[in-house]
């Protein structure tokens, strides 16, 4: 993961070591908000659609928010 601080310096960190640290807290985080199942990805095909949901599982456990 990739940090960058207040005066723009940027540090790579494992996450296992953040969160292993006793310092580190989330002090704000936005609600965790699921692709629904209709509206663009109503009009795929059930098999891309289930895809599209897999890799949206993924990219929530790497903490990347798109929105």
């Amino acid at each position: 993961m990739w940090l960058v601080a207040e005066d723009g310096e940027v540090a790579a960190v494992l996450l296992s070591l953040l969160f292993a640290d006793a310092g580190f807290e989330v002090l704000d985080a936005p609600g965790v908000s699921r692709v629904p199942p209709w509206g663009l990805l109503e009009s795929l095909p059930e098999a891309v659609r289930e895809r599209a949901l897999v890799w949206e599982r993924h990219v929530r456990e790497l903490g990347i928010d798109w929105a």
